[in-house]
């Protein structure tokens, strides 16, 4: 999360980070999400772009993520549980463009030269 800050808010926040270490303090990891489907649109005209993601939220539930980019990260969401065939209804009723399978590499890469170049770190 540092890294995704700019460089004005990063002293503070490695302050803070110096002062949990120092008294001891066990940070927990978080866990790898699982998702079973990623997609995203082709980047637009306008520069836009549409990444959707399902993903297990019980036995027989799936949750829908998705993350709207254009000049940076402009909406993100997350459906309540809903079984899979009704994700996918709606899946194909909302793209207007073709869905393309990504790995999850390639969305971390771009959300993450996206952040960088929002806190000003890439030009």
């Amino acid at each position: 999360m540092r890294n995704w800050r700019s460089e004005a808010e990063r002293g503070d926040l490695d302050a803070l980070i110096r002062k949990v270490r120092g008294a001891d303090v066990a940070c927990a990891r978080w866990s790898d999400g699982t998702i079973e489907t990623l997609e995203a649109t082709p980047v637009d005209g306008s520069g836009s772009q549409l990444f959707l993601a399902m993903s297990p939220a019980g036995r027989k539930a799936k949750r829908l993520s998705t993350i709207f980019t254009k000049n940076g990260i402009s909406d993100a969401a997350t459906s309540d549980p809903q079984p899979r065939r009704q994700l996918g209804n709606i899946i194909e009723a909302a793209a207007e463009a073709p869905l393309l399978a990504v790995s999850r590499g390639f969305a971390i890469a771009c959300w993450g030269t996206i952040w960088r170049s929002r806190s000003g770190a890439v030009r």
